[in-house]
């Protein structure tokens, strides 16, 4: 299993904080119960899916109870889902589109995955787009040797920066399908990355 790494990086800047002191086991099962038996995110096979934040929380009282303790204000939530087609993409460096803060919740299969954070020039980031050229996919980042900043194994919550570049890498013992839980917010998350 992987452990998260940081290398010759500043305390201050460090992209991703685990929240280790979170109870998180329930908030992932109810999750990733909701998902189960509410959307067609297993049968789909789609990378990037918006659940509905109110529903989910509606269905998990230990994710309510968490948004309420740590005086969140969610925007939006998603479930993202990796398989093995996915996994090649997914190693790709990117910043997302809204370079927002994020928490995640591991829901199935995190172990054998990390993300990895790149030291990457602004100049070096790409727009990316899908659809027929009408929608910004996320930033790319040209190809070339970055240099590695740190990384963690998506085992326990974790407060994360998007726009910090950044890859899953998936290891050859990684099972499939993988989910996580993110959740963007209307308010500040910083305090949560000290």
């Amino acid at each position: 299993m992987f452990q998260y790494v940081l290398k010759n990086v500043n305390p201050m800047t460090i992209p991703f904080k685990k929240l280790v002191d979170v109870e998180w086991a329930g908030i992932s099962e109810q999750v990733l119960f909701y998902v189960i038996r509410n959307t067609p995110i297993l049968q789909n096979d789609i990378f990037w899916n918006l659940v509905e934040w109110t529903d989910v929380v509606d269905n998990s009282p230990s994710l309510q109870k968490f948004i309420t303790d740590y005086k969140l204000d969610v925007l939006n939530s998603s479930v993202i889902y990796i398989d093995h087609q996915e996994a090649a993409f997914n190693q790709k460096i990117h910043v997302d589109i809204d370079r927002a803060k994020i928490i995640l919740f591991p829901l199935l299969n995190c172990n054998n995955t990390r993300t990895v954070f790149y030291d990457v020039a602004e100049e070096d980031l790409e727009v990316e787009w899908q659809n027929n050229n009408e929608e910004l996919k996320y930033f790319g980042v040209k190809k070339g040797h970055h240099r590695e900043i740190g990384s963690f194994t998506l085992d326990c919550p974790v407060a994360m920066d998007t726009g910090v570049p950044h890859a899953v890498h998936v290891s050859p013992e990684a099972v499939f399908p993988r989910l996580s839980f993110a959740m963007r917010f209307n308010n500040s998350i910083d305090h949560l990355f000290s």
